[in-house]
Formats: structure tokens, C-alpha cells, sequence
């Protein structure tokens, strides 16, 4: 941890170079629509769904890529449970 903390110091404008990026990034992915369940090209909406997930997953929005009905039901599914 150390050495992680010398080298920020030693070279902070790469650092806040990337920590800018990684706040761009995650604002873009916070602006992404939430995906329809109900759409009609279904082709299009998973691939969406799953861009979306990914997405949201490397900007540490954990709650939003988890909280997909579709995902619950799945899970529900899984554990036996088919009520929602």
C-alpha cells in the first residue's frame, strides 16, 4: 500500500487524469435509460439489458445492475419462488 501511495504522490497528474475519466465514465453510465422489459424487439433489448449491466457494474452502480426485474424473477425462479 505503500508503494501504491508514494507513486500517487510522486505522479499525481496521471492520477487525477484517470480518476476525471473514471468520473466522465461513470457519469455517461448513470444517464443510460433503464432498459423496457416490455419492448417489442426483444433481440435488441437483451443485448441492451446486457450492455447496460456491464456497464453499471464497472462504475460500481452494483444496485442498479442487480435491481433488473427480469434478473429477480430469474432468481426467484431458481429459488422456487415464482411470486414477485
Amino acid at each position: 500500500m505503500n508503494e501504491l501511495v508514494m507513486v500517487v504522490t510522486q505522479h499525481p497528474k496521471p492520477f487525477i487524469e484517470l480518476l476525471a475519466a473514471y468520473w466522465v465514465f461513470s457519469a455517461f453510465v448513470s444517464s443510460m435509460p433503464v432498459p423496457d422489459p416490455g419492448a417489442v424487439d426483444f433481440r435488441r433489448n437483451v443485448i441492451y439489458q446486457s450492455v447496460f449491466t456491464f456497464f453499471h457494474t464497472l462504475s460500481g452502480s452494483l444496485k442498479t445492475a442487480v435491481n433488473d426485474p427480469r434478473l429477480q424473477t430469474l432468481i426467484a425462479k431458481k429459488n422456487g419462488n415464482t411470486e414477485k
